[in-house]
């Protein structure tokens, strides 16, 4: 039983020293990859704050607007509670 481990073990190391990765390799990848992660979060995140700055946008405008609608519709009120007497 010990010595099918001790083969286990033996071609495990052999496998490993076949492929021709390197550490430098394994680095070079991982960090392309966290790269392009970073990259589309950063998209992301701008999307997102874009969306958040449209929505503010219009809250503003509804805002103002919503003060000039009503002062338009109190005059209205003024013409025709006097057209009413």
């Amino acid at each position: 039983m010990a010595r099918r481990s001790d083969e286990d073990d033996i071609l495990s190391l052999l496998g490993r020293k076949r492929t021709g990765l390197s550490i430098d390799d394994i680095a070079a990848s991982v960090a392309g990859a966290l790269k392009e992660q970073k990259r589309d979060l950063i998209q992301h995140v701008k999307r997102m704050l874009e969306v958040a700055k449209l929505h503010d946008t219009k809250s503003d405008d509804r805002t103002h607007n919503l003060h000039a609608r009503l002062t338009a519709v109190e005059s209205e009120l003024r013409q025709l509670k006097r057209g009413m007497r």
